[in-house]
């Protein structure tokens, strides 16, 4: 079987469930037939190639860590869609001259979302938002003060709005993707130095 994109994984699983031995291919190490091309045509030339040994199979891994494996891509996934929000989020930030990344060591973090809620929420006394620092931040409430005079200009805030809301809903769904009951993880080797 040639895996093609993600065409291949429901009959791939169908028929390893029933026993079957199954080849997953690699289209790029399956040279294919000159001429038109058809899925027939493409099954032919995979059978042939695999008839005289040409073909090695690719590995798919099986039960929990099959499991496993997709809960980490989801959560990789989603965490390339959080640094992109993030991005628009402080590419508002600077646009409107306030300069939190210098002062707070993460815009996502305590102070910096403490912050930036604030800012969208109406509040743009810079005295007033320094006071939501967090304990932890080791930046003074005066650095963060001058960090955040600047121009909170509509259409920058519209931006800033837009790039917090896809993270809150990110954030809740990576903390979703956890095993429900930890099985996927449990009994599981991992490799020393992993």
């Amino acid at each position: 079987m040639e895996s093609t994109s993600v065409y291949w994984i429901p009959i791939f699983e169908l028929l390893d469930a029933r026993g079957f031995t199954v080849f997953l291919v690699n289209a790029r190490d399956a040279k294919h037939v000159p001429g038109r091309k058809t899925d027939v045509s493409d099954a032919q030339w995979l059978q042939r190639l695999h008839s005289f040994g040409l073909l090695r199979a690719s590995f798919r891994p099986k039960g929990q860590i099959a499991e496993l494996r997709a809960y980490v891509r989801q959560r990789e996934l989603l965490l390339e869609y959080a640094a992109s929000h993030i991005q628009h989020m402080q590419k508002a930030l600077t646009e409107m001259n306030l300069q939190l990344h210098h002062v707070v060591a993460d815009i996502t973090g305590a102070t910096g979302l403490g912050i930036i809620r604030a800012i969208l929420a109406g509040e743009r006394d810079p005295e007033a938002l320094a006071c939501l620092r967090h304990y932890s931040c080791h930046s003074s409430a005066e650095a963060i003060a001058k960090a955040l005079t600047g121009s909170y200009r509509a259409e920058h805030l519209l931006c800033a709005r837009s790039g917090t809301r896809p993270l809150r809903r990110l954030s809740r769904e990576g903390i979703s993707l956890r095993c429900p009951d930890r099985s996927c993880v449990e009994g599981t080797q991992h490799p020393q130095g992993s």
